[in-house]
């Protein structure tokens, strides 16, 4: 966390209807996510999966709204912060260690193609690290 310039991203575990929600880089440097609900979002990532420099934080703009369709408000917070998909730092080993899991008292609810994978033994290494 110490490191984080601007804002540092990392996996989450079992969110979303993933086993693991998670940004990508590409080989051109370019940040994708692999986001099932509603990917078209600025920031299709949980509020867990973020964490800003106290700078960004004391920020006039920094604040949270409920003015805002449901599952947006990271993207209205990030937004509004004038931060953009390259100012995105992947931490947790370049995204591919899960360390941040959402955890409840009722069972995941994965989608249908989460389970297979999970059943079917065909996990990428960080899923397989994730639910390990």
């Amino acid at each position: 966390m110490r490191s984080i310039e601007r804002i540092g991203v990392w996996p989450v575990g079992l969110v979303g209807g993933l086993i693991v929600e998670t940004a990508k880089l590409s080989q051109d440097n370019n940040v994708s996510f692999n986001s099932v609900w509603k990917p078209e979002r600025p920031f299709p990532i949980d509020m867990a999966a973020f964490a800003i420099n106290l700078s960004l934080a004391l920020d006039p703009n920094a604040f949270f709204t409920y003015d805002v369709p449901r599952g947006y408000q990271e993207s209205h917070f990030l937004t509004a912060l004038g931060l953009k998909r390259n100012d995105l730092e992947l931490k947790a080993d370049g995204c591919t260690k899960v360390y941040v899991w959402h955890t409840r008292t009722e069972r995941a609810l994965l989608s249908e193609r989460e389970r297979l994978k999970f059943w079917q033994g065909s996990l990428n290494n960080v899923e397989t690290a994730a639910v390990r």
